[in-house]
């Protein structure tokens, strides 16, 4: 099988952004489309490496030029240094591309990815809101009842989206956005 590079995007928090290549070395047995002679990819014939990231109307946000961090040889994952960005809510594509030797063979990995680190932010506030507004008014369950509505958006946001209901996810988005926008300080 050919190299196939394969990457995985976390957001430990709504200002930087961890991109690992999960690719990892060629083995004949259980990987065989990783880093390695056989598939006549190393780091050290590789010329370009970039991480692209596009929104949904395929505008790009930025591109991250990761060449210098690709060890030679590749031992394992590869945890790029984390890109400082904050991404709004919303889906992007991510596309990861090397480029190798002089006839400039390209592979390349895209995935699509759900961001929704403000909106948790902003559910998560609302949660620690409960405690005090419960023991100033036991009877008043307006707050729980804003972060079950606001989470129970969230999870509605997160299907439409696995299920590809662009108009639902929208419309689902903006009610998110203009709660949070009102709720939510520093997020």
């Amino acid at each position: 099988m050919a190299f196939s590079p394969t990457l995985k995007l976390c957001q430990p928090n709504c200002k930087t952004i961890t991109f690992i290549d999960i690719t990892n070395v060629y083995n004949a047995t259980t990987n065989d489309d990783g880093w390695g002679a056989a598939n006549s990819v190393t780091g050290a014939t590789v010329t370009a490496a970039t991480i692209t990231v596009k929104d949904s109307d395929g505008d790009t946000v930025f591109t991250y030029d990761v060449l210098s961090q690709i060890p030679d040889p590749v031992t394992g994952d590869i945890t790029f240094t984390d890109y400082s960005y904050s991404l709004s809510d919303g889906r992007y594509t991510v596309t990861y591309s090397i480029t190798v030797g002089e006839a400039e063979d390209t592979y390349t990995h895209n995935q699509t990815v759900l961001i929704t680190c403000n909106f948790e932010c902003c559910i998560s506030k609302q949660l620690a809101k409960i405690a005090k507004a419960y023991c100033e008014d036991q009877c008043d369950t307006s707050t729980i009842d804003d972060y079950l509505l606001i989470e129970g958006l969230l999870h509605a946001y997160k299907s439409a989206e696995m299920c590809e209901k662009d108009t639902i996810k929208d419309n689902i988005k903006a009610r998110l956005q203009r709660f949070c926008d009102y709720q939510c300080d520093d997020c």
